[in-house]
């Protein structure tokens, strides 16, 4: 008898050819082929790096499938179901992301889920090398194979999207230096021009009255200057408006 650590359903009453190949831990997903019957050991679908729980199903020498539940394979069209339900959702959340991490997410859990599948795939193809006729497997194994290609899907979309975010976040990151630069060089130009002026401002006023020459020529100063740093602004605000207004008309 295999251990109690394999915890094998009660209902279960396997044959001793198919007892004697069991170890104390149900392994990877696999069926196990006795004299007249067969184990199909499967996994939960993987909610990160690491399998998810152990799934059994037995096939007695009258070729009729139980599962933990009872009588059947539905377990299995669930499991199908389950994994369809995930890959639906990573393609969500890849198609609404607007980060690298939401999207990092998808492809990391993308990788377990397609060897998975495959290795589901890979069981299902012992089970018909066993019995060729049995359809209810053969139908399973058809699916499993499109959540393959989902899955891969899935894989090589993220990927890529992964690629779209981080070039866009550097033309961003680009865009935002060249602002900042033209902030700093406008913060210069205005500290050449007025703080001269300021000091002359503050010394004719601590001298006493002031000229009517030297106020005429203070505000000359203060207005060329002005223009000097706002003009470059507004020619550019002007030439971008008439290009957008070519481009839409």
């Amino acid at each position: 008898m295999p251990p109690e650590f394999l915890k094998l359903p009660s209902h279960f009453n396997l044959e001793p050819e198919l007892l004697d190949q069991l170890g104390m831990r149900p392994g990877h997903q696999r069926c196990v082929e006795g004299h007249d019957e067969l184990l199909l050991f499967v996994h939960e679908v993987p909610e990160g790096a690491a399998p998810g729980n152990v799934m059994m199903f037995w096939r007695r020498h009258d070729g009729r499938w139980n599962q933990a539940g009872g009588p059947g394979i539905s377990e299995l069209d669930d499991l199908l179901g389950r994994y369809e339900n995930v890959i639906n959702l990573r393609f969500s959340a890849v198609d609404r992301a607007d980060d690298a991490e939401a999207v990092f997410a998808a492809q990391r859990h993308a990788a377990p889920l397609l060897r998975s599948i495959r290795d589901l795939i890979k069981a299902f193809e012992q089970v018909l090398a066993f019995d060729p006729n049995d359809r209810s497997v053969a139908a399973l194994r058809d699916r499993a194979k499109e959540i393959e290609v989902a899955a891969d899907l899935l894989q090589s979309d993220a990927r890529v999207t992964l690629e779209f975010l981080r070039t866009r976040q550097g033309d961003e990151l680009i865009r935002a230096t060249d602002t900042l630069g033209k902030l700093v060089e406008r913060l210069v130009t205005l500290t050449v021009v007025f703080l001269p002026l300021a000091a002359l401002g503050t010394f004719l006023t601590m001298s006493g009255a002031l000229p009517v020459v030297v106020k005429v020529l203070f505000w000359v100063v203060f207005c060329a200057g002005a223009l000097a740093i706002g003009l470059p602004g507004l020619a550019s605000r002007g030439i971008s408006r008439v290009r957008k207004h070519r481009e839409d008309g």
